[in-house]
This record gives C-alpha cells, structure tokens and sequence, in this order.
C-alpha cells in the first residue's frame, strides 16, 4: 500500500474509534456474580447483578450527593447509570407499566450500595402498557411522563463488621448551595415528637434522606412524578 494511504486510512481509523474513547466507554464499576433468588420467588425475580466499582467511600458519597440534587436529568435508570458509572441495569421482573432495575455495588473500603430504580406509569392495574417488557423495557411514552424514583441504601461492608453510612450535615450543605428547600415541615408537620425525615424539594423533584444535622444515614430516595 502506498504510504500516503496507508496515513490516510488510519485518520479514518482514528476519527472513528474516537467517539467511543472520548464519551468514556469503559465504566468505573465491573459486573460480578449475581445474588441468588429466594427460591420462593425464583420463579418471580431474577437474581440481583452485582458490580464492583473502583473509587472509594467518600467518592461514591460525593456521586450520590451530585446525583441527588442534579436538577436537569430525570431520576431515570440511564441518569443513574452515569452517576455511579455502572454496567447497564436491568430488571428484575417483566411488568408492562413498571421497570424496576436493581444492582448490589461495592467497593474500595468495603462499601456496598445497593440501587434501586423504579420508572411507572400510571394507572399500574388498568389502561395501556407504558413498556415493551424485557431486560431493557422499551418506554412507550416520554420519560416527563413517568413517575420516577431511585432508593440508594448502604446495606453493609465487606471488610468490617460495621456498616458505613452517609454523613447528613454535608448533604444539608449541599442541598443549601443548590438551591434545594427542606419542605418536610409543610408535608408532614410533627405530632407526636418524633424526629423528622428531611425531604427536600426543586422543581418537580424531591429527595428525602434518613437522619438530621450530626448523624450519618443509610437510605436515600429521590422521587419524580410525571409532568401532568
């Protein structure tokens, strides 16, 4: 081959693997064994995938504080795929109204989350099918017209006999920067003298976490109603 098209084909070869590079194909979070069903439910469920992810701790606490007060991407099972960079999710059960997607991570420091993302269309027990079922459903509508949540827990350690967990007082912080407002006291005002849940709210979405100012929490839920 003559040498000016032997530089001219790998340009060509260049510019079309560059798109690929470039967007970051490789995730940071690599598929492992998946858990085992209740064998009273194997019929129902299929297993739960794994992944390991290669950041620590404070990394994938810093991931799910962007993911939590992130007010332009729908709470949407692709929007959480970026935010951990994980394998592609999927469900755990046909349903042809709902796709319900969940994922054991773990990581550096022995940290495991677990993540579970539910899009639905309503009403769930009548009226048209909002998916084509499958591993990956198909959305027969537009995502604005989902009711969307993702439920972030940090389930165990692999490594210590303690369970970490999320500090709140930064989460405050950073849903104070954001321009995020705690409306649990408008939702649910207390009666009783029991702690209150935080529930902050932007636009349509909300976030809620399970602790106060000076403690640590394991649970977190954001949740997106359809746009009506």
């Amino acid at each position: 081959m003559h040498p000016v098209f032997r530089w001219l084909m790998g340009i060509l070869i260049f510019v079309a693997t560059f798109p690929a590079i470039a967007a970051g194909s490789h995730p940071l979070c690599v598929e492992g064994a998946p858990e085992p069903v209740d064998p009273h439910f194997a019929s129902q469920l299929r297993p739960t995938r794994t992944a390991t992810c290669a950041y620590d701790f404070s990394e994938l606490v810093a991931r799910i504080t962007k993911l939590s007060f992130d007010k332009h991407d729908p709470d949407s099972v692709e929007t959480a795929e970026r935010a951990f960079a994980m394998p592609e999710m999927t469900t755990s059960y046909d349903d042809p109204r709902r796709a319900s997607y969940s994922m054991i991570l773990s990581g550096k420091d022995g940290w495991k989350l677990s993540v579970w993302v539910r899009e639905s269309f309503y009403p769930l027990d009548k009226g048209r099918a909002g998916f084509v079922p499958g591993l990956r459903p198909k959305r027969l509508f537009k995502i604005k017209d989902a009711d969307l949540r993702i439920d972030l827990a940090v389930v165990g350690s692999l490594s210590a006999p303690f369970v970490p967990c999320i500090p709140v007082s930064p989460f405050f912080d950073a849903s104070l920067r954001e321009g995020w407002q705690d409306i649990e006291m408008k939702v649910s005002p207390p009666t009783d003298g029991g702690l209150r849940t935080p529930l902050f709210q932007e636009g349509s979405k909300r976030v809620s976490i399970d602790g106060q100012r000076g403690q640590c929490a394991q649970h977190i839920a954001l949740m997106q109603p359809a746009v009506r």
